[in-house]
């Protein structure tokens, strides 16, 4: 009888290319976003990631850009998603993911 050979995936069922240089929290820690592999998706999609990455961080948006060949120029024109002002802008305050403020924070 054959051996079989079993392919290494993620949580969502995706082959890992490679399992021995990712990095991780501690020796047997999970992997770190730095580790995501970009699974081919529409263009829309893969700017708006990066849109959200880079306001983020910008530098972070700037690298993940990079790596997945993705135009950042193009990515930050986006406008922001309807009834959502751009990030760190139009903002009073801290507030919940309802819209409304923390207590104390305008």
């Amino acid at each position: 009888m054959g051996e079989e050979s079993k392919t290494l995936t993620t949580r969502q069922g995706h082959p890992v290319r490679d399992n021995q240089s990712l990095r991780g929290v501690g020796e047997r820690g999970p992997a770190i976003l730095e580790n995501y592999q970009f699974i081919p998706c529409p263009e829309s999609i893969a700017l708006r990631m990066v849109w959200h990455f880079w306001h983020c961080d910008p530098d972070y948006g700037r690298r993940v850009a990079e790596g997945a060949e993705i135009d950042l120029e193009k990515a930050k024109g986006l406008p922001p998603l309807d009834g959502h002002p751009v990030p760190g802008e139009d903002r009073l305050g801290p507030t919940y993911s309802d819209g409304q403020a923390e207590e104390g924070s305008r």
